[in-house]
């Protein structure tokens, strides 16, 4: 039976032996910081080196999807924007910059109010930000066929979510954090090649990602929103070596989030299978649109292979206080990564 997760703790480490608070909580970080447990020049050195940050932005409405990635690899980074027709597979917009981590493309260490995150680059400009204080995101894109200035708001939303790791031996030193958004309201505008996108239905996963990442990743995640007769459904899940051992397994029933069994990713022949091992979750995601992005720069020295599917999802969940539950028409993604360096 899926139990509610614990609330965050005030910080993602101990500022006192620099240990991760590796776990899975209830709530999210406005700021995320790490420490420089051997001094603030080799904390530098690594930063740029092995350090990973990225915001993930998925908007769903009845008919389209829109994705948008800010990734910072340290001494690299890139933008990515993507809408597909769900219902069609189609492309209709694709863009995808370079940018230079400090200079024209910043993720940064905010990841909730206090955002302040873009990419500034010919052909692409994009920008997401959150006042201090502020329970919106405001997203605005600017490619040369996608267009985009939508707020995306925490009100009445389900609780955010936290996941902390560590990667493991010899890299026990590199921890993981990802945070969830899910399901929140979405307002404004969108278009493609300068035709309106109706926002009917939109709702958005935001989430955000810092990472200290071994050589080389393998790593699997679904994030889902939708209903379950009548109850409002999200789901986070990974399989891989995002956070070391530690595995998002989130379950939001009715905008609380609890822990589920640990569960697999895996391929078949319509899409992905999503499966515990003692069957308690069940679900098959049937791919309708998908984009497959590459990423090579520093000599050779860093090459990222991301493949985003999309697609709807059905099957069986436990619930919390009761037995499992058939789901159908959850709206969801699953991201496979290889990160090499």
């Amino acid at each position: 039976m899926p139990a509610p997760l614990p609330p965050r703790p005030d910080a993602a480490y101990d500022p006192v032996t620099y240990r991760t608070r590796a776990g899975r909580f209830a709530g999210a970080l406005d700021e995320v910081r790490w420490g420089y447990y051997r001094g603030w020049l080799h904390g530098q050195v690594r930063r740029a080196l092995v350090r990973k940050r990225w915001f993930d932005v998925l908007v769903h409405t009845d008919t389209h999807v829109l994705h948008l990635r800010l990734h910072d690899d340290g001494t690299t980074g890139h933008g990515r924007v993507a809408l597909l027709d769900r219902r069609t597979g189609d492309r209709l917009a694709w863009a995808r910059a370079e940018g230079a981590p400090l200079r024209t493309l910043v993720v940064g260490f905010m990841a909730g109010a206090g955002t302040d995150a873009f990419l500034r680059a010919p052909g692409l400009d994009v920008r997401l930000v959150r006042p201090s204080h502020g329970s919106a995101w405001r997203l605005v894109i600017r490619g040369e066929t996608v267009r985009a200035d939508l707020v995306i708001d925490t009100q009445a939303a389900p609780t955010p979510t936290l996941t902390i790791g560590e990667a493991a031996p010899p890299y026990a030193h590199r921890p993981g954090l990802t945070q969830h958004h899910p399901a929140l309201r979405v307002t404004g505008t969108l278009s493609a090649g300068g035709r309106p996108i109706p926002l009917h239905g939109a709702t958005a996963h935001l989430s955000y990602t810092n990472v200290f990442l071994p050589p080389f990743v393998a790593a699997r995640r679904v994030v889902a929103d939708g209903f379950a007769h009548g109850t409002p459904v999200s789901l986070a899940l990974t399989d891989g070596e995002l956070h070391g051992e530690t595995q998002e397994t989130t379950l939001w029933w009715a905008g609380v989030p609890h822990e589920l069994p640990p569960t697999h990713l895996l391929p078949d022949a319509r899409g992905w299978r999503l499966l515990s091992p003692c069957g308690a979750v069940d679900l098959r995601l049937t791919i309708t649109a998908r984009v497959d992005a590459h990423t090579t720069r520093r000599l050779g020295f860093v090459r990222h292979d991301h493949a985003h599917a999309f697609g709807r999802i059905e099957g069986t969940l436990p619930t919390p206080g009761g037995g499992p539950i058939a789901v159908r028409g959850l709206r969801g993604m699953v991201t496979t990564s290889r990160m090499f360096g």
